[in-house]
């Protein structure tokens, strides 16, 4: 009987973790979580707040963002302080003891704060490798205390020299980490399939690590800066979530046509909360513009072994929210597309299998892999990789 394993959930950092989990040489760099007079709560780096931190609340977003956001702008008291948030939401050991009554197997962790700070930690490179080395320090202790159960996402900017970035991944993969969550878009105005990172993916392919791309703010955007100037809030900008999944979609065209799949054959890549339903038409334009580009210039730039679109399907596998019919999307696309929470925040939901499926409807016979055997295949896959390769 297949796992069921949801693919995308979060925990909510606390105060003096990011101090907590870093060397005594590196602690002025943490970031902090501080209340202010009001109650309400602040990510914080050397003194200067970054965002306001929220609880979220499972299916209540004006309760979760708008109205907390409201209240301290009117300068009115919070409602609800940072520290009173459930065990669940914080605690490795309570979320691990949670899953049985879910009715999960497994669960994906991914940061919560982490998916944001690269945005406002833009330019200093150092603070950001170091709150990036706390969090995977904390996230194998997560993967000891889940016994199995809890799968928390690595953290890694490309952002810093090649022994840096092999030294973290070493660290993941002696720590049980499958997956690594890393910032979508260039690095340093070089694109993810640039030879200056084939390092990366083959380290990964060898350690058996997933790359994995989560919604997040991170330094440098796909939509360009200015189309968020003025925007209330630079992590969650309107632009950002009316064009979600257009960020993905440029990724992918990159690390497809340039023959990224093709020379790391056993890579593994998963999308979360980027959105499902843009993928049949995706498909259909890879194949198409890397068939007119050929016509129009009378060469590619890199020539595949297969269509763009298959690699899409054999190699990509998308997280997708219940409320965007799955089953549908599949229907004109792959049965590459997973099951995932994204509990504990007001997009998520409260009792993650049972709420999922409720939304979603009844997947037939794609059921079985949908809630957990497309993720643990992906997963097994890049360590039957790694196990032939040592061989």
């Amino acid at each position: 009987m297949a796992k069921i394993v949801d693919a995308d959930s979060h925990i909510f950092e606390q105060p003096g973790m990011w101090r907590d989990y870093m060397p005594a040489s590196q602690r002025h760099l943490a970031l902090e979580i501080e209340e202010d007079e009001l109650g309400f709560s602040w990510l914080t780096h050397r003194d200067k707040r970054l965002l306001q931190c929220y609880i979220s609340q499972p299916g209540e977003w004006w309760e979760s963002y708008g109205g907390p956001h409201q209240r301290q702008r009117a300068g009115e008291p919070a409602q609800t302080r940072y520290q009173d948030m459930p065990a669940t939401y914080r605690d490795p050991v309570a979320r691990r003891d949670a899953l049985a009554g879910w009715g999960l197997d497994q669960q994906v962790i991914f940061p919560n704060w982490g998916l944001n700070f690269g945005f406002y930690l833009q330019g200093d490179a150092e603070s950001e490798r170091a709150n990036i080395g706390s969090w995977n320090r904390w996230a194998a202790e997560i993967s000891n205390v889940g016994a199995g159960r809890l799968l928390p996402a690595g953290h890694l900017t490309l952002r810093a020299e090649p022994d840096w970035i092999s030294e973290q991944l070493n660290g993941m993969a002696a720590a049980g980490i499958r997956q690594v969550f890393l910032p979508i878009g260039l690095i340093d105005g070089k694109r993810l399939s640039h030879p200056d990172f084939e390092h990366v993916w083959a380290q990964m392919v060898d350690l058996a690590l997933v790359p994995t791309f989560h919604i997040g703010a991170f330094a440098e955007r796909t939509i360009a800066d200015g189309y968020h100037d003025g925007d209330i809030i630079q992590y969650m900008t309107l632009q950002s979530l009316v064009m979600n999944g257009l960020e993905a979609q440029i990724a992918l065209c990159d690390l497809v046509t340039n023959g990224l799949f093709d020379r790391h054959p056993k890579l593994n890549w998963v999308i979360a909360e980027y959105s499902v339903g843009w993928i049949p038409e995706f498909r259909f334009k890879l194949d198409m513009g890397y068939d007119v580009h050929y016509k129009v210039v009378g060469a590619h730039n890199v020539t595949l072994a297969n269509k763009p679109s298959t690699y899409l399907d054999e190699h990509i596998r998308f997280v997708s929210f219940a409320n965007e019919r799955p089953d549908k999307v599949m229907d004109r696309s792959a049965d590459n597309i997973m099951f995932g929470s994204d509990y504990p925040h007001a997009e998520g939901l409260l009792n993650p299998l049972e709420d999922y499926r409720e939304k979603a409807g009844d997947l037939g016979d794609r059921g079985p892999a949908f809630y957990g055997g497309t993720l643990t295949k992906a997963l097994d896959s890049a360590a039957g990789a790694r196990s032939l390769a040592r061989q």
